[in-house]
């Protein structure tokens, strides 16, 4: 069995990269092929999922799609491809982690979907609207950002999920630097936008 002394004996050893990189590959292909024998049917069996167990699926299916393509990039030129595909899967580990710690965090994880939907349709109409003035164009976005049920979401979402908000809709810093907001994490990966999707909560600024 392949213990912790013993995966670090072989960190230790002089290994060719090739040989390293061979047995990275050998290894997500057998991580795929479980998941889908085991982990795919059991999350498939699950008829009515609750609120929390639908937030862990989602996870699963996402990791799982990321090893469908991680699978097939075995050659030097997929560098770039296979980096950013291993940095998202260990982003929703974390997410799966954080889920798994506290159960509670499923309603951010399913507000941010929407809040980041309705934020992205409305930075693309504002720019559109100060750059060529035409109001004609995107009218699904139109109508998204300004239908009164989503708006109303939109607000609500922002107050109960991300924390508190000054008067120009930014989030209140010093919660989260505080360590006392609504999701606790690092201020550097949550203001990047590039941290895991649930510890963006922490530090994201929606303007």
């Amino acid at each position: 069995m392949l213990d912790k002394k013993k995966l670090e004996e072989l960190k230790r050893r002089d290994v060719p990269m090739q040989t390293k990189v061979e047995a990275i590959c050998t290894g997500t292909d057998a991580i795929q092929r479980f998941a889908e024998k085991h982990v795919i049917p059991v999350m498939r069996a699950i008829l009515s999922p609750s609120d929390y167990e639908a937030a862990l699926i989602s996870i699963y299916y996402r990791i799982y799609i990321w090893l469908l393509s991680l699978v097939k990039l075995r050659n030097p030129i997929h560098i770039q491809a296979a980096s950013a595909a291993a940095r998202s899967t260990f982003e929703l580990l974390l997410d799966l982690k954080a889920l798994s710690g506290d159960p509670k965090l499923e309603a951010k994880y399913h507000a941010f979907t929407f809040v980041e939907r309705f934020h992205a349709a409305e930075t693309l109409i504002n720019y559109i609207n100060s750059t060529s003035g035409t109001t004609g164009v995107y009218k699904i976005e139109r109508d998204f950002i300004n239908d009164a049920t989503n708006i109303t979401q939109f607000n609500s979402l922002l107050t109960t999920q991300s924390g508190k908000r000054d008067r120009s809709g930014k989030r209140d810093r010093s919660e989260a630097e505080s360590g006392t907001g609504p999701l606790l994490a690092i201020w550097a990966e949550a203001e990047s936008g590039t941290g895991p999707l649930l510890a963006i909560w922490a530090g994201r600024e929606l303007t």
